[in-house]
């Protein structure tokens, strides 16, 4: 089972009988990689790693996808000696932002992009616990350590627009219901731009199926007693009169960090009510920081303010074991999104009104405008009813 899910994607039908055996050795030494990170076996670790880059060579690869040079023989040996709390991630060379104990397995691509050709769950939930955001491309999975990470501080900075509080009566809200729906839809809105491939796709549904816990690693690439769970969820809108999906997103917690990788809108108004409601739902539930990736004109308009690579990485390793308890209710099932916006709860059980929402003219549908036609508006509890009202 490890080899199944670890395994690359391969199109068999561009593959030789020459390359067939070479891709099983490739299998094989990938199980090798995958299970040293469960059993922290480091001789282990290195022999799958030699094997897995010599089998991918013989595939078409090769060694090293992308070669860094280093400025100088003394940079590299200050490297050694300086700890990753030391490392500046403003401004040093893309290999010296990988932990040491992903090199080998995790290359410099260009830019802000890595690549490796493993997308074993266990890899992937280990990149999210050091701040990568995973991505991909046909046969290669593509982690990004974004230079400055949009994301909003959660509750003071959330923003919810009067206009999508009154359209949230037309919507319901769910989590891990239907997390290949959403996939569908994400495919469908976004079509060859969609980074969402089969071997990912394979992987984050094992990590939406069950929690993944990672080890720690210290400075010099060593295991700690220490550990971390991920969890990968997908959240989901539904039409209430339909009950057709709307729209939905993935997204994954690290610590009280929730980070949202892609999604997608079906109906005018279900991505900006379906932010909104998530945003609640984070806030009630004891999250603090809500990870948006790049910046965008409608994250901002939510709320949202790019974080330095250096406070966004420090912050994710300092969370990440502590407060690996803090969950988003699956058992919930569909809730009105309405009634998730406007009711604000903490963790401790408190209940509060929600707070009056700034005006803005933002739609926080994944890339697109949405004006949606207004509803009826529904009375408050809370305040007397202007006018009969049919229950």
């Amino acid at each position: 089972p490890v080899m199944h899910v670890f395994a690359p994607q391969v199109d068999k039908t561009q593959q030789t009988s020459s390359n067939v055996e070479s891709f099983n050795w490739h299998n094989i030494f990938s199980a090798i990689v995958s299970a040293s990170f469960l059993s922290c076996n480091k001789f282990l670790c290195l022999i799958g790693i030699y094997f897995f880059n010599m089998a991918g060579e013989a595939i078409g690869g090769s060694k090293e996808p992308c070669k860094v040079e280093s400025s100088s023989e003394e940079e590299a040996s200050s490297t050694e000696e300086s700890s990753e709390s030391d490392i500046d991630y403003s401004t040093s060379s893309q290999s010296n932002l990988l932990p040491k104990y992903l090199r080998g397995i995790v290359f410099p691509y260009h830019g802000e992009f890595y690549q490796t050709r493993c997308f074993h769950p266990n890899l992937i939930a280990q990149l999210m616990s050091e701040g990568f955001l995973p991505i991909a491309l046909p046969g290669v999975l593509l982690p990004k350590l974004h230079q400055q990470r949009c994301a909003i501080r959660i509750p003071e900075n959330l923003h919810v627009s009067k206009s999508t509080r009154k359209k949230a009566n037309r919507f319901h809200i769910s989590v891990n219901e239907d997390f290949m729906g959403v996939v569908k839809g994400c495919h469908a809105q976004h079509g060859g731009q969609c980074w969402l491939y089969k071997p990912l796709v394979e992987a984050f549904l094992c990590m939406n199926k069950q929690d993944v816990d990672v080890r720690i690693f210290d400075k010099r690439g060593h295991p700690t007693p220490g550990s971390c769970t991920v969890r990968l969820y997908s959240i989901e809108v539904w039409n209430t009169k339909t009950g057709a999906l709307a729209g939905g997103e993935l997204g994954y917690t690290v610590g009280h960090i929730y980070t949202s990788l892609t999604g997608f809108s079906k109906e005018d108004s279900a991505g900006s009510v379906q932010l909104a409601a998530l945003g609640r739902m984070l806030c009630r539930n004891g999250f603090k920081l809500w990870d948006l990736g790049m910046d965008m004109d409608y994250k901002q308009h939510l709320g949202g303010s790019n974080i330095p690579r250096n406070d966004y990485v420090k912050e994710v390793r300092e969370v990440r074991e502590s407060l690996s308890h803090i969950v988003l209710p699956v058992e919930q099932g569909r809730v009105c999104a309405r009634t998730v916006i406007d009711k604000v709860q903490t963790p401790n059980g408190e209940s509060a009104k929600s707070p009056n929402s700034q005006n803005n003219n933002a739609s926080a549908k994944h890339g697109n405008d949405n004006k949606g036609p207004t509803t009826r508006k529904k009375a408050k509890i809370s305040e007397p009813r202007k006018k009969n009202t049919t229950s």
